[in-house]
């Protein structure tokens, strides 16, 4: 009896990898053994790729070193009768042997502030999911910290507690799916900042003054990443950002005390408590107006001293004579210098110690005269005077205020002065001068200020007190006559 036997076996289940994706290129597979209902099963045939592989009496098979990518297995069951089932549904691997790029680290500035510091790297590329280990080290690379299994390029550095100076390490490996790696990058670090910028007033000059537009200066010591800029806060204003050392406000301060703060700050952003410069007080208030200078007016006095009443706080005043700055004195008193004739006036200005200047004062004036009085004219004397009283006269000048009469009793050779005559005229004993004698007068002018004219020219009288002596030389004897007149 001959038994015709066309059935295959039934189709074996899908294949599946011992791991997918992995990294194993020898990967090994298994998949459901047939139910074998007729009892005549006897192997399964192994298509790798497509292509025939193998037969396996069990359901299990070893891949040989397949290369990079994707792989599909498929299998047939086949009886004893050679009968061979249609192929199982295919089962795939991933077979992984190219680990990620290595990452590059991004650049780190050269120094960072104490707190978190962010690390951070390129991308990696690959076939499946690549995660990275990020390592760390703050104790110059003699051990690592790892922080695992990352799926993003950054990772912060708590490095609050490292000690100023300290450089933070860091780098990174990328790793896939199935853990192919090529190592670390290369490390990139930091530098711990954590002093700050140290500012010292060096402000120069007085703390009070009329200069409504101060400068404060100062210096800083920075030892670390450098200083970024200053934050300065003039009184309650808001505070503005420089890099210079000085501060000169744009607009003028008011009268008062004004206060300056300066914070440094480095360029990772440390900064201590701001430094209070010293304190500046402005003052432009100026002293009061002095009073109007005086001095004695007219006068013949070229160089006449002046008063004025002293002013509260005025340090000095200035002179100004004649619209002329003549500087300053540090009393209420200026002694003019040989001024000419004429009107001259002077104004005073009260400075205090820090300079501010009052107005100008009312100007004094002062009339200098230099002018004698025209000289007087003697009026004439009779040539002889038997009189004991002699009266000089003169004319009067115009500008005079009193005379001086000189006169002399023996013929010019000794003068007597009368002064502070007021009138035109002198009436002088001279009944103790002798027949004979000459008796001259002359006579100047003063005018209010002492100016004094010169002598006019003299006049005199010549004293004659002794009648005419008659001799009766006819007749020669005494006649007898009726003759009213006989010669």
């Amino acid at each position: 009896t001959v038994t015709v036997d066309t059935l295959p076996p039934e189709v074996p289940g899908m294949p599946a990898p011992e791991h997918d994706p992995t990294n194993d290129n020898t990967p090994t597979w298994t998949w459901p053994a047939i139910a074998d209902a007729a009892g005549d099963f006897d192997h399964y045939n192994v298509y790798e790729d497509g292509a025939f592989k193998t037969a396996a009496a069990t359901a299990t098979y070893t891949s040989g070193a397949l290369s990079d990518g994707l792989h599909v297995l498929e299998v047939t069951s086949v009886d004893d009768l050679g009968n061979e089932s249609a192929k199982s549904t295919q089962g795939h691997v991933m077979v992984d042997l190219v680990a990620p790029d290595v990452p590059t680290m991004n650049p780190m500035p050269a120094f960072s502030k104490r707190g978190n510091i962010p690390f951070s790297w390129s991308a990696s590329t690959d076939n499946l999911e690549v995660k990275y280990n990020f390592q760390y080290s703050t104790d110059n690379r003699t051990t690592w910290n790892t922080l695992s299994g990352l799926t993003w390029q950054s990772a912060i550095v708590a490095a609050g507690e490292v000690a100023d100076g300290t450089k933070v390490y860091g780098r990174v490996m990328a790793y896939d799916a199935v853990l192919n790696d090529d190592g670390y990058s290369l490390h990139v670090s930091t530098r711990i900042d954590a002093t700050a910028p140290v500012v010292t007033d060096e402000t120069e000059g007085p703390t009070r003054t009329n200069n409504a537009t101060p400068t404060w200066t100062w210096s800083v010591v920075e030892t670390g990443s450098g200083l970024d800029y200053f934050l300065v806060t003039l009184d309650s204003e808001l505070p503005v950002r420089t890099t210079g050392t000085s501060f000169t406000p744009s607009s003028r301060l008011t009268d008062g005390d004004h206060k300056l703060f300066v914070q440094g700050v480095d360029k990772v952003g440390n900064t201590d408590p701001a430094v209070e410069l010293k304190t500046v007080t402005i003052d432009t208030t100026p002293p009061a107006v002095p009073g109007m200078p005086k001095t004695t007016s007219p006068t013949k006095n070229q160089s006449p001293v002046w008063t004025w009443g002293a002013v509260a706080d005025a340090a000095k005043y200035r002179v100004f004579e004649d619209e002329v700055d003549k500087g300053f004195v540090t009393e209420p008193t200026y002694t003019s210098a040989n001024l000419a004739e004429g009107t001259h006036y002077l104004q005073v200005t009260a400075l205090d110690a820090l300079g501010n200047e009052s107005a100008k004062s009312e100007a004094g004036y002062v009339v200098i005269d230099l002018t004698p009085p025209a000289v007087p004219t003697m009026k004439a004397l009779p040539p002889f005077t038997k009189d004991a009283t002699l009266t000089f006269e003169w004319s009067a000048s115009d500008t005079a205020v009193k005379y001086e009469l000189s006169y002399s009793k023996d013929g010019g050779t000794s003068w007597t002065e009368v002064p502070n005559l007021t009138a035109q005229s002198c009436t002088v004993s001279i009944a103790d001068v002798a027949d004979g004698i000459a008796v001259l007068g002359k006579v100047r002018a003063y005018d209010g200020v002492g100016n004094v004219s010169e002598y006019s020219g003299a006049v005199q009288t010549i004293i004659d007190r002794t009648g005419p002596v008659v001799t009766i030389t006819k007749p020669t004897e005494a006649i007898t006559t009726n003759a009213a007149m006989f010669r």
